[in-house]
């Protein structure tokens, strides 16, 4: 009860002060406040509460803290976008004239930077709080309303909620080195949520992590049933499920529909694959559909008539090389390989939506510019559809303090210390800036990065679909969930995303992008047009070539 009592005098503080902070500055003060948050569920489960007016409360918590800094951030500049107040739109303008700068400064070796990133990083900070004090009011409190009961009350009797949970467990008076998972499960006929104990992380990373490149594609057929894995020899499908899946499927009986938050390790998993028996997978049990956080489904709104008028289709950029075309959209850089087959794709799309007469663009080859890409802002389509290599660059620590040029590959970006910077997609010209030579800086050099899809405003796009590789992958932080470009189109205003777990062949991604849309265009809602798509591909081919691709909203 204390513990409960002292949460809420925290948040009591946060929610009245936190308007005038920076989203770093927000950040900061969850890593240095979290482990008070973590104390809740840690003791629940140490003293096996699973049930009643506790876990409520705990729940109730967890509502609020899951991913509230993106959620403040994102209703943060949408306000300040469609603001009149010309003070608010001049600040917002130099705050992101900055961050573009910052961004070319952030590509070059730091013994090439013109100016140092430190007073420049300290006026934008100083210009995002300006901004934020300004456009926030009272929005930012919006976040924190939501409780268990306003989810179970949009829920459908056939539908359950589960918010998965990463908790740093507590016992004997401290932190041990023991990470936690956990479910929290939310449904109609529930009279409180049900808080249920999974796997701990280290089980978890024996499973999910990959070791080499090399040994990356065996891992996905091993823990998906893949080619030559349907013997069940060598097998980790069924671990997974058990750790994870299993434990939660006493109290989805009559449920067809699980609406799902993962969190942690948990990311990098395809639940819709999840093995079940030797021959079926979850998908065959249930419509699954993930969130952000499950508070989204007290805010989720019918998608069931929407109307779908313009696209842009991105393909085939030329990156300016040679290098003979591949059928992988790999994120091996240097130098980036011709994708000749994503071409194929967006042109196939394109006369999908001539035949349904909506307006769609395609730009490919030497039109797949960066810049065609940022003139989306502010006038962005419905759809945008994005068919390249994607790339994440875990960080290079060791090699910070190398100043004497280009790292191997091009990849000064690397170093950096925001994830943002660090993921990204490539288009055309590509190349030219992530080999050796070097491009002029003020001039766009192919690479988009998350940091800079970030600063775009896409608020008129219902749908970006990455068809690219390893597009859901970054830094995971927190209850913040994935640092990298799915949290780049949310900040940018993006309502539904597609991404990508792992290396995604040519073909069967063309086929798999052609079914969804067919089915959207039939006027079946985004989640139910993509569900019917995979189980399209589900009867054809083996998971690992299909279920790649995760739904975001």
């Amino acid at each position: 009860e204390y513990i409960q009592a002292g949460n809420a005098i925290l948040l009591k503080h946060f929610k009245q002060n936190f308007y005038v902070l920076s989203e770093k500055e927000k950040l900061t003060w969850w890593d240095k406040q979290s482990f008070l948050f973590n104390l809740f569920p840690s003791l629940l489960l140490q003293y096996n509460i699973t049930s009643g007016s506790q876990v409520a409360a705990m729940v109730d918590q967890q509502l609020q803290l899951k991913g509230f800094v993106l959620q403040d951030a994102a209703a943060n500049l949408r306000k300040a976008r469609s603001s009149a107040s010309p003070a608010l739109l001049q600040l917002l303008n130099n705050w992101q004239s900055n961050k573009t700068f910052l961004n070319k400064l952030y590509a070059l070796p730091v013994n090439e930077r013109m100016f140092s990133t430190d007073s420049l990083e300290k006026l934008t900070n100083a210009l995002e709080k300006q901004v934020n004090q300004l456009a926030a009011g009272d929005i930012g409190k919006a976040l924190f309303t939501v409780d268990w009961k306003s989810v179970q009350a949009s829920l459908r009797p056939d539908e359950a909620a589960i918010e998965f949970v990463r908790i740093p467990y507590y016992i004997n008076g401290v932190y041990s080195d023991t990470i936690q998972y956990a479910a929290i499960i939310i449904r109609k006929s529930l009279a409180t949520p049900q808080f249920v104990l999974l796997a701990s992380e280290k089980k978890l990373v024996q499973y999910l992590t990959i070791d080499s490149a090399g040994e990356k594609e065996v891992s996905i057929h091993k823990l998906y049933r893949g080619l030559k894995m349907n013997d069940g020899s060598s097998f980790i499908g069924d671990s997974i499920y058990a750790a994870v899946w299993q434990p939660l499927m006493p109290f989805l009986k009559n449920i067809k529909t699980v609406s799902f938050s993962p969190d942690g390790i948990l990311h990098k998993l395809a639940f819709h694959a999840m093995p079940v028996t030797k021959d079926s997978i979850l998908i065959d049990l249930f419509q699954l559909q993930q969130y952000s956080s499950i508070r989204q489904i007290a805010e989720r709104v019918s998608n069931e008539n929407a109307s779908w008028q313009s696209v842009y289709l991105l393909g085939n950029p030329d990156f300016n090389t040679t290098v003979s075309g591949v059928t992988n959209r790999n994120t091996n850089p240097g130098p980036w390989q011709p994708l000749p087959g994503t071409g194929n794709e967006v042109n196939s799309l394109l006369q999908l939506f001539k035949s349904n007469n909506i307006a769609a663009t395609v730009v490919s080859e030497t039109k797949a510019t960066e810049a065609s890409f940022k003139l989306l802002n502010n006038q962005s389509p419905e759809i945008i559809h994005l068919a390249t290599h994607g790339f994440f660059l875990q960080q290079k620590q060791e090699e910070k303090n190398n100043t004497a040029g280009v790292l191997e590959g091009g990849q000064t970006l690397a170093l950096a210390d925001d994830p943002l910077l660090r993921s990204g997609i490539v288009v055309a010209g590509a190349n030219k800036a992530w080999g050796k030579t070097r491009m002029n800086a003020e001039t766009e050099d192919g690479i988009v990065t998350a940091y800079e899809i970030a600063q775009l405003n896409l608020s008129n796009t219902q749908l970006v679909v990455l068809s690219a590789c390893e597009t859901a992958l970054g830094d995971v932080q927190g209850t913040e969930g994935v640092f990298g470009l799915q949290r780049a189109f949310k900040i940018a205003g993006v309502k539904n995303l597609v991404v990508s777990l792992w290396q995604v062949p040519d073909k069967e991604t063309a086929e798999l992008m052609k079914l969804f849309y067919t089915n959207l265009l039939n006027k079946e809602p985004v989640r139910n047009a993509f569900n019917h798509a995979q189980k399209t591909m589900r009867s054809k081919y083996p998971p690992y070539f299909w279920a790649a691709f995760v739904l975001i909203e």
